[in-house]
């Protein structure tokens, strides 16, 4: 007995945007180390030893047993029945299409749900607006904790402030969704057709409304905080290792300030926009900048593309789960 194969096309494009982001990623490292630094930036990487790799790596692995656990909370509250160890597969595949503009591939996981357990998009799109929201929101909150040990850096203050400002107005306004039903209501009145869509536009609106909890959704903001600071601790142990004396709380700014403007900038993975500000951000705290270029690349390497190769990791296992596999 066989299951029929079948895959999104988006598989494909994912896997031709990884392969470009990769080489724009390694790219603008090295160009960076030519360019504006020199050979220390590869001696910084070359010192690293293998326990130190693997503590970096450790510390990813925290962040995203958070968020996994994250997305199964928000899938039971939504009463989507779901196994724990499948949502979790499907959560890390999504990770493989990490690199495509704004993240859009990582709706991925809800075609997963769909397939495997039929569950319509209008109920589970909620989960992945309200995830990213999430993050967003414990990004921010890591800045705005860290913001206070900052006595000078009047901009990049200032540029948190607006981005914290469309984060939690674009928060507010999904998971208390009136205003946006009312618009919808407007809009289908003007349009006059396409009733279903409107309709699941609607049914998905309400679904958010759903998490918008203190218990729920405050305390996931609260625990992926934890998982966002593991990678704050691994920038802070990068620097360390790199001889450069960095307040922890102002590693914790560079890293969440990076974090949201390379979202801002919606490109594949924020490659280029996060590494440029980490490290201008390092360097205007002091750090040399052939530390800061090698600390920025291997804190990429051990969070984004160690997420993105078990990204790809799991999709098959998910694929075969969903019954895009064929299977004896």
């Amino acid at each position: 007995m066989s299951r029929k194969k079948y895959a999104p096309t988006s598989i494909h494009s994912a896997e031709l945007w990884t392969l470009g982001g990769v080489l724009t990623f390694f790219g603008i490292t090295v160009l960076a180390s030519i360019f504006i630094g020199d050979q220390e930036v590869f001696e910084h990487i070359a010192q690293l030893d293998i326990y130190t790799v693997y503590g970096l790596l450790s510390l990813s692995l925290i962040n995203y047993f958070i968020r996994a656990i994250r997305w199964h909370c928000f899938t039971r509250q939504l009463e989507l029945p779901i196994n724990w160890l499948h949502n979790s597969i499907y959560y890390v595949a999504g990770f493989a299409m990490t690199i495509t503009p704004g993240k859009l591939g990582e709706a991925l996981r809800l075609w997963l749900l769909h397939r495997s357990h039929r569950h319509p998009y209008e109920k589970t799109a909620a989960l992945l607006i309200t995830d990213r929201l999430n993050d967003a929101g414990a990004v921010l909150l890591l800045c705005f904790i860290s913001a206070a040990s900052i006595s000078s850096g009047i901009t990049q203050i200032l540029t948190i402030m607006m981005l914290g400002t469309a984060i939690v107005g674009l928060t507010c306004l999904c998971l208390q969704p009136s205003l946006l039903l009312k618009l919808t209501g407007w809009v289908y009145g003007r349009v006059n057709r396409k009733p279903r869509l409107f309709a699941r536009i609607r049914h998905a609106l309400r679904q958010m409304s759903r998490l918008a909890t203190w218990r729920v959704y405050g305390g996931m903001l609260l625990a992926v905080t934890v998982g966002w600071f593991a990678e704050v601790l691994a920038l802070d142990w990068l620097l360390v290792d790199f001889g450069q004396s960095v307040p922890l709380m102002q590693t914790t700014f560079i890293f969440g300030c990076s974090m949201l403007i390379g979202a801002a900038a919606m490109l594949p993975g924020g490659i280029g926009g996060t590494e440029i500000s980490m490290v201008g951000l390092l360097v205007a705290a002091g750090v040399d900048l052939n530390a800061a270029i090698a600390a920025t690349a291997v804190l990429r390497v051990t969070t984004l593309w160690f997420s993105v190769g078990l990204g790809f990791i799991a999709l098959p296992v998910a694929l075969w789960i969903a019954g895009g596999m064929d299977t004896d």
